[in-house]
């Protein structure tokens, strides 16, 4: 097989790809194989039939042109990877000779990845919002474990905000009941607006078989009520404040690991301030390579942009369960600023992405990057671990065109990234330096194998289909 590469306009390419007759002819005699199985012969079981057989009765064009059919697309795969073409999109496939004899002639027009330049990426500077943490904040966090171990205890005060009161309730739209807001003895948390903040508003400093009336608007999450005036009827039956235990060295020993108040403190604050700096990691990393997606200045193309734009698109609907009408359907019902906010914030993620992935693939070139022997044995024996695949199936799985060259330009990537992390300098609003890693951290990002082979099944899926070919 021969290729020739003309480059295009917009980050395309023209590839005219020349298969040899006694290359393709491979190819044909797998097609008679296919066309055994469809083709019934007397005498012959399905799939037996002799090619010489089979010629005799179909022909030998049925042949050719079913190999045109089934392996144009592995021919055009081929001829990516032997010269290092990375398309990004489905190609515009067009047979210019050998349909009927000779040697396979097809050009295949595709989009590329545009290569761009980087400077400065070793001297990014980022900043990020971290959260105070509060001089109380071991404090609440006590508060919070004595409030899951309270108890209630009878009062004769007032109700305050807080207490829990046992009340018999009929709410009724029209004079008729409402199934739901209707009960009695139901112990209510005043405060909590399960019902509505009417009831809790109202409720607030009666006593013990008090009674009062009042009219609230259902809120939504009472369905096909919501909206609706409902009249209320309340009888306040007894009331009870909720009493928390003393917090004492015994009390932590028995109801924590921690042998004494001061020590479960600490641990709270430690524990707090070790989920700000991880917080803050995160927001590091974004914030990171967005600082590196603005150091690309060559412009991006819109077919690119709208492409990654849609993939996004696709993902959201995918990972809340809903299809892409469904997700339009959504969009289409918010106003027309929240419309242009969505659409804006999905098309510059997507920008960004675009961007950032351009750069470190340009960094990967620049420091000479790679992926090592051993690195990535030591991907496939982690992949094989978390899968439970048995490695000998992976290796075949990654033999195919293309797949190990995707799983070593993963891991060059992971360097490149680990590279602009490591020399990136982030800071909090106050210039504060943040530490980009929690020691003991470890990722738990999709191993190289992992993304590989979901780029491999993408792969199949772009190119190995049928293609309307164009003729000349």
């Amino acid at each position: 097989m021969n290729t020739e590469i003309e480059h295009l306009s917009d980050n395309k390419i023209r590839m005219t790809v020349t298969i040899s007759e006694a290359e393709f002819e491979t190819s044909i005699d797998k097609a008679f194989k296919t066309l055994a199985k469809q083709v019934r012969l007397p005498g012959f079981r399905p799939g037996k039939a002799p090619r010489q057989i089979l010629e005799k009765q179909i022909g030998y064009e049925a042949g050719r042109a079913q190999a045109l059919n089934d392996y144009l697309s592995q021919y055009y795969v081929d001829a990516l990877d032997e010269n290092d073409v990375d398309p990004v999109d489905y190609p515009e496939l067009k047979v210019l000779s050998g349909e009927e004899e000779g040697d396979v002639v097809f050009e295949a027009t595709v989009p590329v990845r545009p290569v761009v330049t980087v400077q400065g990426y070793k001297e990014l500077r980022v900043e990020v919002e971290v959260e105070e943490i509060s001089d109380d904040v071991a404090d609440r966090q006590l508060k919070l474990l004595q409030d899951r171990h309270a108890s209630l205890e009878d009062s004769a005060d007032p109700i305050a905000e807080g207490d829990f009161a046992t009340i018999d309730l009929s709410g009724s739209i029209d004079g008729e009941e409402v199934a739901g807001l209707t009960a009695n003895d139901y112990l209510y948390e005043v405060g909590s607006g399960l019902i509505g903040e009417e009831l809790d508003k109202q409720i607030i400093g009666k006593e013990t078989d008090s009674e009062f009336e009042f009219t609230d608007e259902l809120s939504e999450n009472f369905g096909e009520n919501a909206g609706n005036n409902v009249d209320f009827k309340v009888k306040v039956k007894n009331i009870q404040k909720k009493v928390l235990p003393e917090a004492t060295d015994a009390w932590i020993k028995e109801n924590t690991e921690f042998q004494t108040l001061e020590d479960y403190k600490k641990d709270a604050l430690s524990r707090m301030e070790k989920l700000r700096t991880l917080q803050a990691q995160m927001q590091v990393q974004q914030k990171v390579m967005e600082a590196l997606a603005e150091t690309v200045q060559e412009e991006i193309g819109d077919e690119f942009i709208e492409r990654e734009t849609q993939a996004r698109l696709e993902s959201i609907a995918q990972q809340s369960g809903a299809n892409m009408a469904q997700l339009q359907e959504y969009i289409s019902s918010l106003d027309e600023d929240a419309q242009n906010e969505f659409n804006e914030g999905v098309r510059k993620d997507a920008q960004t992405a675009i961007k950032s992935d351009l750069a470190l693939r340009a960094i990967i070139l620049e420091e000479k990057l790679e992926a090592t022997d051993e690195e990535l044995e030591e991907e496939l024996q982690k992949y094989a671990q978390s899968s439970g695949e048995k490695i000998s199936k992976i290796r075949n799985r990654i033999a195919k065109p293309g797949v190990e060259k995707q799983v070593r330009l993963d891991i060059a990537r992971s360097k490149a990234v680990k590279l602009v992390n490591e020399t990136a300098i982030a800071v909090d609003s106050k210039g504060n330096e943040i530490p980009l890693q929690i020691e003991g951290q470890e990722g738990d990002e999709l191993s190289a194998i992992g993304e590989a082979l979901a780029h491999d099944h993408d792969h199949d899926h772009n190119h190995n289909h049928d293609h309307d070919h164009d003729h000349e």
